[in-house]
C-alpha cells in the first residue's frame, strides 16, 4: 500500500486526536436496512477509532472484534462498550502496513475512513457468504466548503462503487448530508 509521505506517524497522530475529541454516534442513516444487517455472527470494524461501528455492531448481538492504528481509540472503544454491557476484542494494526484479521465476517463497518484501494479485495474477501459491508466516507466534495482533510483522506466521485467490486450494491449515494460530504454505501456478498 502507498504511504502518506506526509503522514510518517499515524499512531501518534491518531493518538492525540483521540485524547482531544469525543466519539461519534451509532451512524443512524443505517436505521431504514434493519432487514439487511446481521443480527449474529462476526463483525469487524475497520479503523474504529472510538467504536462507533463496534458499538452498532453489538447493539445487534455480533461478537465485534475493532482494529484501529490508534491505543487511545482502541481503549476508548473498549471503555464504551463495557459501558453498555458488551465485549470488544481490540487489534491496533496499521492499516497501510497490515493485513486485515482473517475472516469470515458476517458485517465488516469502514466509517469515515479512506480504505486504499489495495485494502477494498481485503474487505470484500473477508466478507462471509450473506455478509454485508457498511461505508461511509469523506467525499472530495468536502473541499468545496472546507480545506480540511487532506484530499488524500477523502474518497474520489465513484471509488466506493469501484471498490465495492462486485458485490451486491443495497444502497449506495454520494453528497451532502448534515453538513458533510460523503460517500455512504451497504453491499453484500450474494449467499449462494
Amino acid at each position: 500500500m502507498a504511504l502518506d509521505p506526509q503522514a510518517p506517524d499515524d499512531r501518534a497522530r491518531w493518538n492525540r486526536k483521540w485524547q482531544s475529541h469525543a466519539a461519534g454516534e451509532v451512524p443512524d442513516w443505517l436505521e431504514p436496512f434493519d432487514e439487511v444487517l446481521p443480527h449474529s455472527g462476526r463483525a469487524l470494524d475497520v479503523a474504529c477509532g472510538a467504536g462507533r461501528g463496534s458499538l452498532l455492531w453489538a447493539r445487534r448481538g455480533l461478537e465485534v472484534t475493532g482494529v484501529d492504528v490508534s491505543d487511545v481509540g482502541l481503549q476508548l472503544a473498549r471503555g464504551r462498550l463495557a459501558a453498555e454491557g458488551h465485549g470488544l476484542v481490540t487489534e491496533r494494526r496499521d492499516l497501510v502496513r497490515d493485513v486485515l484479521p482473517p475472516g469470515p465476517w458476517q458485517a465488516i463497518s469502514v466509517l469515515r475512513y479512506r480504505p486504499a484501494a489495495e485494502l477494498w479485495p481485503a474487505l470484500r474477501a473477508g466478507l462471509a457468504a450473506g455478509g454485508v459491508l457498511v461505508v461511509e466516507v469523506l467525499h472530495v466534495l468536502q473541499l468545496e466548503r472546507t480545506e480540511r482533510p487532506r484530499r488524500c483522506r477523502l474518497a474520489e466521485p465513484g471509488e466506493v462503487a469501484a471498490g465495492l467490486g462486485d458485490l451486491e450494491v443495497v444502497y449506495l449515494e454520494e453528497g451532502w448530508f448534515d453538513g458533510r460530504a460523503l460517500a455512504r454505501a451497504i453491499a453484500r456478498r450474494p449467499a449462494g
